[in-house]
C-alpha cells in the first residue's frame, strides 16, 4: 500500500513539475518568435503578438547599410496573459557596448 502511494505522489509532483516547465518554457517561446518578427521587419507580425505596441512604431529598428560595428544590446520584454494567450506589453533595448567588426 505504501508503494501505491508513493507512486501516486511520485506522478502528481512529475505532472506538477512539467506543468510549470511548461509555463516558463511558453514565454520564453512567445518572446523568441516576437523577436524573430522584429529582427525578420515583420513589424505588423510583432504587433499582433503584443498588447499595445504598433507596427507604426518598431521595438528595434537597424540600418539598410553593412555595418561597420556590431552592437550588444540587453533586451527586456514584458509579457501579460491576455484572453489565454501570452503578448507582449512592453519591449526595451538597453544598450551595453559597441565593438568595431574586422574587415576580410
Amino acid at each position: 500500500m505504501k508503494k501505491a502511494i508513493a507512486g501516486v505522489v511520485l506522478v502528481a509532483v512529475l505532472f506538477l513539475g512539467y506543468r510549470q516547465y511548461d509555463k516558463s518554457a511558453a514565454l520564453a517561446k512567445r518572446y523568441r518568435a516576437f523577436a524573430e518578427e522584429v529582427l525578420k521587419r515583420h513589424y505588423d507580425a510583432a504587433a499582433a503578438m503584443s498588447d499595445g505596441l504598433t507596427a507604426a512604431h518598431p521595438a528595434g529598428v537597424e540600418s539598410a547599410v553593412p555595418p561597420a560595428m556590431s552592437a550588444t544590446l540587453h533586451q527586456v520584454a514584458t509579457l501579460r496573459k491576455v484572453a489565454g494567450e501570452w503578448k507582449v506589453t512592453a519591449f526595451e533595448n538597453k544598450f551595453e557596448k559597441m565593438d568595431s567588426l574586422t574587415t576580410r
